[in-house]
């Protein structure tokens, strides 16, 4: 046989075997095959590396029986081993597994050798071989070596892929390519598993490659992951990691124990993947049970001695986090861990850890980069994916999921439609109930009726206390037994256990854990399930819970018709279902897991607890909200102080948890948690680095102040921390106090709160030793910038459209236009900058979308601010796309501003349509713009967001089709009607093909901006009805029925509709003109409150007149000379030598508001200027007599220029809006000479210094 092929030479030692039967035979031919296709033995996986994997031989070259024979030695070895360790037999085992892992390395060959009962066999034999290890009865290195082989063979026929080996080097798959399945899991290999780590005393290696084995099971497929992950699983992982560390003379078992914790951290991990990704009701553990184990290890090292390998494991523990939520589902895993508890156990480990310098501050920031993970993200569709509960209880009950929610006629559904007796005797005569039931399960119809439990016991089981007795509480086990006993099922109900017997054996105990020894009582019913309808059983509901339907008589044909909502509801609440409902995680799940408490935390990843709680909290409202409540920052922020003094990564990485982004001062960035940065806020004062001090505060004012961010620090607080912070000020550097003077001053631009002006005031008070705050000019000059609003009015109520998705649209559309023309009026805020990263068009031009209104057939209208702030008006067709550019306005410049477009379309013969568009109640536009067709109904309309793009797309189809024939239907009379022509192009009007707009224009995105009203007329609004509303202002609700504007009267017969920021609720905005069209807000609507009208909740304008009476505790200014004005203020001397006063700027002020008294002066004036109430009061109290009166108890001093140029400006004021107030000014201050007596000569003459 020397000249003989390896292929031949083996059917030679085959057909010598088949022909004598002889097992001397046998090993030959299993040598041979083994030599033969020995480099497909890898044990150690070496092949990978390789990029390539060669197959085994296929099942079609094989000698026939080959599969058959190695079954039954296989089974007669584990019969000789069961009796005695004989290694010949033991060898003669590892060498047909051998033979088997060749084999299942060809994909085809894996099915056909899970058909056979290999597993069974080699499971029987390795449980066998693996506790003789401890007796030493048999050679150690034969026995491992058996192991290794069992373990590699599993891993080949569960994860022919090796999908698990590739995950733990970095290595991406595409499972997409991957056309051949692995094997369904074996019921053996579960307890196997179980029972090898039970007893104790494997070695390392061995230990290892389980752990292996285990991943690799779930990698291999979700079937068998799900099979895989049970509580006696996870309490073998989650005891592995706890172990305690190991003393020796050598690291070497050390760095064992450290290898094998932090592969169960791996496996953990996977574990956690696949259960999110898992269907309620095919879950054994929840993600909740994972974590409130993993914290308990986590906080347990935390208090027993530790070296540095236990250190790095328990920084491994935490920073893995990250590596869970890096699934397809992270927001049920964001809500889970913040409402589980998770920064309980975070806070409790900062506060209690031995670490101290730069060791625990890397702890401090893996916990915030965690934390960022988790609370980013927005809390969208993923919430509650895909279905919410009473979604997916009206898909149940309609029937409308059909087979994927719950088959027409469960199991139990079975059960009930027998015992009910609408099946009739023909359906189960020779067979009980239970037999049926079995049948069904078990898909066999035979003696093993009811193995290895009846179904009366496994659900006396599950009733007893397994699953909480809560879940099927209507009906105990003697109930159902009575059920079953009062129909036509007599004394043959099952078998071979009658139903006494089954009740005897439950009750007395003999059906006991030793049933399932390693399983628990819901893997015995898995178990006796396995293999069945399984998957069919009941979706989305758990078994339990369909049973409770069954055995309370409500189930129909239609599985859970007759079971109203409350009925889930009550069983998901109460525990029975526990977080088990409609995956991934419901509103009632999330509901049941924070009440329950029985969600607690989990942890991942080598970073530390900053970066986890980063992890943790990033993206997420829900998470960051609960974690807010449940934990706080207060007590997060005390636990960073107790690890020392900060570093600037530490600042940074908390910094990251505010943007949760790679925080970057020269970037535009969005705070998403202003939490933390008010966190921050309240850290400063305890900051001993001046330097670190001043870049904190230069880096929160930089961030918060950008236009996108301002509205939710105002709202969230921050103005109220910056005033606590203040209050220790004697703690904070110089330089740094500015720029929190300064972020404050901007915030309050924006909004101001009673309570925070209250604050702020307190602060301007002289102390217990009546010295005055150093910083008190400094923040009067604040106050004074509070109120001046430079720009237009802005308005107090308004719709803040930032993210992506932002819009007010209208759900049901315009179903008919009852006009001729389109105007549109709206007061708008644009930021200046815009976050471009949730659109993912960085780098790409971009437009930013005030309105588009598209008609059912094809045609439309849209307006947009291109990048450059410049307003364009477009109306589109099938065909074409036209569009008109307004160039040369501020509606950059992050101001409100009033924009009217006008179109109106040509009324009479020889005439052309008309655009019109007005900028803050001026004309800036006029072209020919023509007017679309208004005949078909809108049916996409959105205010400040993009139409959708599958719109535009069809109609550049549609377009593509018509062309051809538009071409050769053209009028015989275009040249007397050039109107029906296309017409020549108008200048600067830019026409481009339907669907290529986005290449001229650019993308379009949100407006990112706020909205204060919108009006949509029919008819065209003349230029003095848009002077009118422009001069109105953003915050006049009852434009329509005006007296003292009667010239708006008539807008009410042409409006269509008008939405007001402050007619607004629960995501609706109410449509004031009577037209029901209601508009759906996505995005935020905000109150402002404005500084000048905040003051009257306090006391009026008369609570400022104390600040006047502390000016002379103020330094008196070292130069009072006029020409340091001279930039800011022009002042030009005349023949006379008089001065004349103009203001340029608000530089100006800033100027004047060096002097205390002139800078009272200043502030006194911004809050009368535009507050008709404040003027009022300050009038009916005659309050200018008061002031009069303190400005002559000042030091003569500070009665210098600047007073005098600041008195002067009132004076001003006064004089363009109320005769009263500049009367009450003339005489009590500026011509009360017993003000100005005392003050300098050349200020008492108006003369000029030199």
């Amino acid at each position: 046989m020397e000249g003989l092929s390896a292929t031949e030479n083996l059917f030679e030692k085959w057909m010598l075997f088949s022909t004598k039967n002889d097992r001397e035979k046998l090993a030959d031919f299993v040598n041979c095959f083994q030599e033969t296709y020995k480099h497909l033995v890898d044990l150690e996986l070496t092949h990978l590396n390789d990029g390539y994997s060669e197959e085994g031989p296929h099942f079609t070259v094989l000698p026939d029986g080959v599969l058959q024979v190695f079954s039954t030695q296989l089974s007669q070895c584990s019969e000789l081993i069961a009796h005695s360790c004989d290694l010949d037999t033991l060898h003669f085992a590892s060498s047909i597994i051998e033979c088997l892992i060749i084999i299942t390395r060809n994909y085809d060959n894996v099915p056909l050798v899970a058909s056979c009962e290999f597993v069974k066999y080699i499971v029987s034999i390795a449980s066998t071989v693996i506790s003789k290890i401890k007796d030493n009865s048999c050679d150690i290195d034969d026995i491992c070596m058996f192991v290794k082989l069992v373990v590699h063979f599993f891993e080949c026929l569960y994860d022919p892929y090796f999908v698990w080996r590739k995950r733990i080097k970095g290595w991406s798959m595409d499972k997409n390519r991957m056309k051949y399945k692995p094997a369904n899991l074996h019921v053996e290999v579960v307890p196997f598993f179980f029972d090898c780590f039970d007893r104790g005393h494997l070695s390392f290696d061995l230990r290892i490659r389980l752990l292996h084995m285990f991943g690799a099971i779930m990698c291999g497929s979700q079937n068998n992951a799900l099979k895989v992950i049970t509580p006696a699983t996870l309490e073998v992982l989650l005891k592995m990691l706890s172990a305690d560390h190991v003393t020796g003379p050598t690291n070497e078992l050390r760095q064992e124990l450290f290898c094998i914790k932090d592969l169960v951290l791996k496996c953990i991990i996977c574990m956690v993947h696949v259960i999110n990704l898992a269907s309620i009701d095919q879950r054994q553990v929840e993600v909740s049970h994972v974590m409130e184990d993993y914290i308990k290890i986590l906080l347990k090292k935390e208090d027993e001695p530790q070296d540095e390998q236990e250190t790095h494991i328990q920084l491994a523990m935490i920073g893995a986090i990250n590596e869970m939520l890096s699934c397809q589902d992270k927001s049920s895993l964001q809500v889970i861990m913040v409402s589980g508890g998770t920064f309980d156990a975070f806070i409790s480990l900062l506060q209690k850890t031995a670490l101290t310098g730069s060791e625990g501050q890397n702890l401090a920031m893996s916990v915030l980069g965690v934390m960022n993970s988790v609370l980013s993200g927005s809390v969208s569709a993923k919430v509650c994916r895909p279905m919410s509960v009473l979604v997916v209880m009206n898909a149940v009950l309609s029937g409308s999921d059909s087979a994927q929610v719950c088959r027409p006629m469960s199991v139990l559904g079975v059960m009930n439609s027998v015992l009910s007796g609408s099946v009739r005797a023909q359906v189960c005569r020779p067979m009980s109930v239970l037999v049926v039931m079995n049948a069904v399960l078990s898909g066999s119809v035979s003696a093993k009726v009811c193995r290895p439990m009846s179904v009366l016991v496994v659900m006396n089981a599950v009733l007893s206390g397994s699953v909480r007795a809560k879940v099927c509480r209507p009906m105990s086990v003697l109930v159902v037994m009575n059920s079953v006993l009062s129909g036509s099922v007599r004394a043959q109900v099952c078998r071979p256990m009658s139903v006494l017997g089954v009740m005897n054996s439950v009750l007395s105990g003999s059906v006991s854990a030793k049933v399932c020894r390693p399983m628990s009582v819901l893997v015995v019913m898995n178990a006796v399930l396995s293999g069945s309808v399984r998957a069919q059983v009941c979706r989305p509901m758990s078994v339990l819970g369909v049973m409770n339907s069954v055995l309370s008589g409500s189930v129909s044909a239609k599985v859970c018709r007759p079971m109203s909502v409350l009925v889930v509801m009550n069983a998901v609440l109460s525990g029975s279902v526990r977080a088990q409902v409609c995956r991934p995680m419901s509103v009632l799940v999330v509901m049941n897991s924070v009440l329950s408490g029985s969600v607690r935390a989990q942890v991942c990843r080598p970073m530390s607890v900053l970066g986890v709680m980063n992890s943790v909290l990033s993206g997420s409202v829900s998470a960051k909200e609960r974690f807010h409540l449940r934990v706080g920052y207060v007590k997060f922020v005390e636990a960073l102080k107790s690890l020392g003094q900060p570093s600037i990564d530490l600042l940074k990485a908390v910094l990251n948890l505010v943007v949760e982004t790679e925080f970057d001062g020269t970037k535009h960035l969005v705070v998403h948690n202003t939490q933390a940065a008010i966190m921050l806020l309240h850290w400063l004062p305890d900051i001993q680095s001046h330097d670190l001090q001043m870049w904190l505060s230069e880096s929160l004012g930089t961030l918060c102040a950008k236009t996108y961010n301002k509205m939710n620090c105002c709202r969230d607080g921050m103005i109220s921390a910056i005033l606590q912070v203040l209050e220790r000020s004697k703690q904070i550097n110089t330089k740094a106090v500015g720029y929190l003077i300064g972020l404050l001053e901007c915030l309050g631009t924006q909004s101001i709160t009673a309570t925070e002006l209250k604050k702020l005031i307190s602060l301007l008070r002289l102390d217990e030793e009546e010295n005055q705050n150093p910083y008190c000019s400094r923040l009067m000059r604040a106050m004074s910038t509070m109120a001046r609003r430079e720009g237009n009015e802005g308005a107090l109520h308004f719709l803040s459209l930032q993210e992506h998705n932002d819009c007010v649209s209208l759900p049901a559309g315009i179903k008919k236009w009852p006009g001729v023309a389109f105007s549109f009026h709206a007061w708008l805020c644009l930021d200046t900058e815009v976050d471009l990263t949730p659109h993912n068009i960085a780098g790409q031009t971009y437009r930013r979308q005030l309105y588009s209104f598209i008609a059912s057939a094809g045609c439309g209208l849209e307006s947009f601010v291109t990048a450059e702030f410049d307003i364009v008006i477009s109306v589109f067709n099938k065909k074409e796309h036209s569009s008109v550019l307004v160039e040369n306005t501020t509606i950059g410049d992050g101001h409100w501003h009033c924009i009217d477009i006008v179109q109106s379309s040509s009324r009479r013969p020889f005439t052309v349509s008309q655009l019109n568009v007005y900028f803050d109640g001026k004309l800036v536009q006029n072209s020919q713009l023509k007017f679309p067709s208004m005949t078909d109904p809108f049916s996409s309309c959105n205010i400040g967001s993009p139409c959708p793009k599958s719109a535009l797309v069809s109609f550049a189809d549609q377009s593509d089709s018509n062309t051809n024939a538009e071409v050769k239907k053209k009028s015989p009379f275009k040249f007397i009607f050039p109107g029906q022509s296309k017409p020549s192009s108008e200048p600067g009007i830019r026409t481009v093909p339907i669907g290529t707009q986005n290449e001229e224009w650019g993308s379009p995105i949100a407006l990112h901006g706020q909205i204060g009203s919108v009006c949509l007329f029919h008819d065209v609004i003349t230029p003095a009805q848009i002077k009118t509303l422009y001069t109105l202002g953003p915050n006049q609700m009852n434009i329509f029925d005006d007296e003292e504007h009667t010239e708006l009267n008539d807008l009410v017969n042409k409006s269509v509709l008008y939405y007001s920021a402050k007619a607004h609720k629960d995501g609706v905005v109410v449509d004031l003109t009577g037209n029901q069209h209601h508009g759906h807000l996505i995005g935020q609507c905000c109150v402002t409150w404005d500084i000048k009208d905040v003051i009257n909740c306090i006391g009026g304008i008369q609570v400022l007149f104390p600040l006047l009476e502390q000016v002379n505790k103020s330094p008196i200014p070292e130069n009072d000379e006029v020409t340091i004005l001279s930039s800011p203020v022009t002042i030009s001397p005349t023949d006379d030598d008089w001065l004349l006063i103009r203001p340029s700027s608000s530089y100006a002020d800033s100027k004047l508001e060096q002097n205390q008294a002139a800078g009272f002066l200043t502030l006194l004036r911004h809050m009368l200027h535009t507050s008709s109430t404040n003027r009022d009061t300050f009038t009916r109290t005659n309050a200018a007599a008061t002031i009069g009166a303190i400005l002559q108890k000042v030091n003569s001093k500070l009665i210098d220029v600047h007073v005098l140029m600041s008195a002067q400006l009132l004076v001003d004021m006064a004089a363009t809006t109320s005769r009263t107030l500049l009367q009450h000014l003339y005489q009590y201050i500026l011509f009360d000479f017993r003000i100005w007596s005392k003050s300098n000569f050349p200020i008492r003459i108006g003369k000029k210094v030199t």
